[in-house]
């Protein structure tokens, strides 16, 4: 009786061992699994690194060229402001040259007039 209650336990041990096994196993297989999902989801995420890093490039790429745009459009117009007072300032410089011209042809008959007097 004790023999076959040691036969018994036994074979409860040798039922418990198999099922043991074939759990590790399929945690096993399960683990595998879960690895090559982590796999493919680094490489996934790589992927969206990358493409992120891109737009950042590109986006930042395209905040330079507006800026150098903005940039540019301002100096066109300081440039057009400039060329604008430039323009007024040449005008005011032929009104006073054409003022100065009259001053000298009054002074010059002034001086032949004084002259013919003398």
């Amino acid at each position: 009786m004790m023999e076959n209650l040691m036969i018994h336990d036994l074979e409860d041990i040798l039922n418990n061992v198999r099922k043991l096994k074939n759990q590790y196993h399929k945690l096993e297989t399960k683990n595998l699994e879960l690895e090559n999902q982590i796999s493919i989801l680094k490489v996934e995420s790589e992927k969206q690194l990358e493409h992120f890093n891109k737009i950042k490039k590109d986006l930042e790429g395209k905040r330079e060229v507006e800026s150098n745009s903005v940039l540019s459009k301002s100096e066109k117009s300081s440039g057009d402001r400039t060329s604008v007072e430039e323009k007024e300032q040449n005008n005011k410089n032929t009104q006073i040259k054409h003022r100065l011209d009259g001053f000298i042809e009054e002074i010059d008959q002034c001086i032949q007039i004084l002259q013919a007097k003398g």
